[in-house]
């Protein structure tokens, strides 16, 4: 989901903005993008909590 998001979040970027746009024009690049990025933080984060799990089970 967060490559999705990053993804869609480049094409928006090179393929609605022209140069010199205002930061208005950029809104849903960078909410999208943003969105990809939390994701990905999530996703990292859920990650080392079940390693952190795992461990703990095991020792």
């Amino acid at each position: 989901m967060s490559a999705v998001l990053l993804g869609l979040s480049g094409w928006l970027y090179f393929n609605t903005t022209q140069p010199g746009d205002s930061l208005s024009a950029f809104a849903w690049a960078i909410a999208v993008g943003s969105a990809g990025i939390a994701c990905l933080i999530g996703r990292v984060v859920v990650g080392v909590q079940r390693q952190l799990m795992h461990r703990r089970r095991g020792a």
